[in-house]
């Protein structure tokens, strides 16, 4: 298979080499034969990057945090931290308002969450209204420098944005290599603390 740019579009090609021979069986070169497969190979891709994307958000799903998480476990990237995030009121919105707004509170939570994480931290959607963004190479500090950010953002994010944003928030930090599940529970505990700090 190739790939190639054809006028500024990316097009793919099946290629088939044939030897070629003459009548007494001499070799004269080969044959190429060459299909278009674009169209099979875009089916392609957007079925791999839907099996591990959210359909919805874009983001990262549950199938693959889950094998990030196990990968991570045995690499070199601690501190390793995690937040753990739930979007508030979508069950109120999308009871009074419908599924339809429920969908934009979503996207527009995941865009916020693409604009203040880095791009080497995965934020993955583990559930209807919950996200999770794990951050390797991350200690205490660098978590309190994000958790900064991410107060002064919403803020301006929901002045520039026709719909308001509110989450629940917790965060925790593993500084030593093994099992995550602990910290992702303690986060996950935190954040609903939040919440209901929040009455929300």
């Amino acid at each position: 298979e190739v790939k190639l740019v054809i006028g500024n579009e990316i097009e793919y090609f099946d290629i088939t080499f044939y030897p070629m021979y003459s009548s007494k069986k001499y070799y004269l070169g080969k044959v190429m034969v060459g299909r278009n497969i674009t169209n099979r190979k875009n089916i392609e891709n957007k079925y791999k990057f839907l099996s591990v994307h959210d359909s919805l958000t874009g983001l990262y799903n549950r199938t693959y945090y889950e094998e990030e998480i196990r990968r991570l476990e045995h690499s070199r990237n601690f501190p390793v931290s995690v937040f753990m995030i739930d979007l508030d009121n979508l069950k109120t919105v999308n009871d009074t308002k419908g599924h339809q707004q429920g969908d934009v509170l979503l996207i527009k939570l995941a865009e916020f969450l693409k604009m203040v994480f880095r791009a080497e931290d995965m934020i993955a959607r583990i559930g209807g209204d919950e996200f999770i963004i794990v951050l390797p190479k991350t200690d205490q500090a660098v978590v309190d420098i994000i958790q900064d950010r991410i107060e002064k953002e919403i803020v301006k994010f929901n002045i520039n944005c026709d719909i308001n944003l509110s989450f629940s928030l917790g965060v925790k930090t593993q500084t030593e290599k093994g099992d995550l599940a602990k910290t992702i529970k303690e986060a996950d505990d935190l954040m609903y603390k939040n919440k209901m700090e929040r009455k929300i």
